[in-house]
C-alpha cells in the first residue's frame, strides 16, 4: 500500500478508540500514520455548538466522505455511545456491487486492505423483485448501473462471475453471491451478520440535498446499521479503469471514527 493513513481526532477519548486499528494497519502496510486535529476559531463556534453531539459529528464526517478524494474507513458508535470493537485485521470483506463501473471503484481500496491479512472477499449483488418496487425504481437499486425493475438473478450471477474471475486471476479468494431482497441495504447488513464479515466496502455516490433524500442512500443505511467498520470511497464519474485492468496504484486512506457519516 502506498501513501499514508490519516486519523482525524477531536481531543476526546471517544475519537481515540480508532487508534489501535489505524496503528495496526499502518504497521502492516508500512506507511506513515498522521494524526490530525482541526482547531476552529472560538468566536465562530457558539458554546452550544461545541457540546458533544453525535449529530454534529455525523455532519462533519458526512462532509469528509463527500469531499475526500481518498477512501475513508469509518467506525459507527453504538447506541450507548461506545465504539465498535474493531478487529485489528480484516479477514472477510464484503463488497456490494450493482453492476456499474462506479460501484467497482471500491475494489482496489478494499483489496489493498485485505492483502494485509490475506483476506477473502465476497461480492454481493442484491436483486430486488420487480413486484416489490415502488416508483421511482432507483430508490430500491444499489446504484445507477442496476436495471429498471431489478436485474434478473441469472444476469447478476453472470456479472459477478466475470468480476470474480478477474480478481481470482490475481490470486485472490473471491466468492460471488446474489441475494433476492426488497431492500438492498438490509440484504447487505443481513449477509454481513450471518457470515462473520469483518469489513464492509462500498462506493458512495456523494449525493446531497434532494437527490440524496429521493434515492434513499443505500450506503447511508448500511453505515448506520453496520456492526462492523465500513470502508467508503466517493465515486468518480470516470470509469473504474483500475478495476477493469485488474490492478492499479493504491491511494492513501483516512480513518475516521468512531463517529460516522450519513453518506450517499
Amino acid at each position: 500500500m502506498d501513501g499514508a493513513i490519516m486519523v482525524p481526532l477531536d481531543g476526546s477519548i471517544f475519537s481515540e478508540q480508532v487508534l489501535p486499528l489505524a496503528r495496526e494497519l499502518a504497521r502492516k502496510a508500512r506507511v506513515d500514520l498522521h494524526l490530525v486535529h482541526v482547531h476552529r476559531p472560538v468566536w465562530a463556534v457558539p458554546y452550544v455548538d461545541r457540546l458533544a453531539s453525535y449529530d454534529g459529528e455525523l455532519e462533519e464526517a458526512d462532509a469528509l466522505v463527500r469531499e475526500a478524494w481518498v477512501p475513508v474507513l469509518l467506525l459507527r458508535p453504538h447506541g450507548d455511545g461506545t465504539a465498535q470493537e474493531a478487529p485489528l485485521e480484516f479477514r472477510h470483506i464484503l463488497i456490494p456491487l450493482d453492476g456499474s463501473p462506479l460501484a467497482e471503484q471500491i475494489l482496489e481500496p478494499a483489496i489493498e486492505l485485505g492483502r494485509l491479512a490475506d483476506a477473502e472477499y465476497t461480492l454481493l449483488h442484491v436483486v430486488v423483485p420487480p413486484v416489490m418496487l415502488t416508483p421511482p425504481p432507483s430508490i430500491a437499486a444499489l446504484g445507477p448501473g442496476a436495471e429498471e425493475g431489478g436485474a434478473a438473478p441469472d444476469r447478476a450471477e453472470e456479472y459477478l462471475a466475470g468480476v470474480a474471475a478477474r480478481l481470482r486471476d490475481r490470486g485472490l479468494r473471491v466468492h460471488p453471491t446474489v441475494a433476492l431482497h426488497p431492500s438492498p441495504a438490509q440484504a447487505v447488513l443481513d449477509y454481513a451478520r450471518a457470515h462473520a464479515v469483518d469489513l464492509l466496502a462500498m462506493t458512495t455516490h456523494g449525493r446531497t440535498g434532494l437527490a440524496r433524500l429521493a434515492l434513499g442512500s443505500v450506503s447511508d443505511q448500511v453505515l448506520r446499521g453496520a456492526d462492523v467498520p465500513v470502508l467508503l470511497r466517493r465515486g468518480r464519474k470516470e470509469p473504474a479503469r483500475d478495476a477493469q485492468r485488474g490492478g492499479g496504484a493504491a491511494e492513501p486512506a483516512a480513518v475516521a471514527g468512531p463517529s460516522a457519516p450519513a453518506a450517499g
